[in-house]
C-alpha cells in the first residue's frame, strides 16, 4: 500500500508534514512531493517534478488531496481519476471541502475527511484510521 500526497506545498507546509508523519508511523508507505526538493522555477526543473510525481501517483493506491489546493493538485486527482478508470483501482480521499462541486472530480472522490477544515487531532486520526482501513482492505483482496 502506498499513499500519494497531492497538495500546495507552502500554504499546506505543517498539514502535509503532519500527515506524512503519521502515516510513516503506522508504518504505510507515503510520498509526499515536497521531498523531491527541487524549486521547480525553469521549465526543466518543472518537468523534473512532474515526471517524478506521475511516476509516484502512477504506483500508489491512494491519493489524499488536501485543501486548500490548486492547478497542480487537480492535475494530480485528474492522473488518478484516468488511471482508476484504466483498470488501475485507487482511492481518492480528500481532506478538507471542495471549493465548489465539479463533474470531473466530485463523482470519483471515495471519502471526504475534515470537511469543516477543523484541522483537529481527531480529523488527522480519522484520516489515518481510513488509509489504514483501506490498506486492510486491500490486503485481504490480495489474500
Amino acid at each position: 500500500m502506498k499513499v500519494y500526497i497531492a497538495s500546495k506545498y507552502i500554504e499546506n507546509c505543517m498539514v502535509n508534514r503532519k500527515i506524512y508523519q503519521l502515516l510513516l508511523d503506522s508504518e504505510i508507505e507515503t510520498f509526499l512531493p515536497e521531498s523531491i526538493e527541487i524549486d521547480a522555477i525553469s521549465p526543466e526543473e518543472e518537468k523534473l517534478v512532474g515526471d517524478k510525481c506521475y511516476e509516484e501517483l502512477r504506483d500508489a493506491d491512494v491519493i489524499i488531496f488536501v485543501s486548500p489546493y490548486g492547478d497542480s493538485v487537480i492535475a494530480e486527482v485528474g492522473a488518478a481519476v484516468i488511471s482508476r478508470i484504466m483498470g488501475h483501482p485507487k482511492k481518492i480521499l480528500l481532506f478538507g471541502k471542495q471549493r465548489k462541486n465539479e463533474a470531473m472530480i466530485s463523482p470519483y472522490i471515495d471519502y471526504i475527511i475534515d470537511q469543516e477544515e477543523r484541522r483537529s487531532e481527531e480529523d488527522y486520526l480519522d484520516l489515518v484510521q481510513m488509509v489504514r482501513s483501506l490498506a486492510e482492505n486491500r490486503r485481504q483482496e490480495n489474500v
